[in-house]
């Protein structure tokens, strides 16, 4: 199953590998090899520790279908998304702290979300 996002972002490399090392850290909890998770991505447990790996949203969601494919507790993104912290996004984690309002948050939030390896659209209103 393939999540709508925006396909000219869909293979490119241009991520930091956080969101996947969070979920690779969740399914090892479970009892579930690191490998099963980035099996057929093209990236080993050790690139995610780098600081100069990059990965495209494809590899974000084949890690995520391999998770659920794996048998992931129904709690799995919950799980992974305590581990997820705005200050792993960089500048864009920054400026959402840094926001003066709730309303400011959120327009800021998803006018530059395509910089957080975005696997949907979003909006608010």
């Amino acid at each position: 199953m393939m999540i709508k996002t925006q396909p000219k972002l869909l293979n490119k490399k241009i991520y930091s590998p956080y969101k996947i090392a969070a979920l690779v850290t969740t399914a090892t909890e479970q009892g579930i090899a690191a490998g099963v998770i980035l099996k057929g991505i093209r990236l080993s447990q050790e690139a995610l520790l780098h600081p100069g790996t990059l990965v495209s949203i494809k590899q974000y969601i084949d890690a995520c279908e391999n998770a659920i494919e794996a048998g992931v507790n129904f709690s799995t993104p919950f799980e992974t998304g305590t581990k997820l912290h705005l200050t792993a996004y960089g500048m864009y984690g920054y400026a959402l702290l840094s926001s003066p309002t709730i309303r400011d948050y959120f327009n800021f939030g998803v006018k530059y979300h395509p910089l957080a390896t975005p696997t949907l659209n979003m909006t608010w209103t």
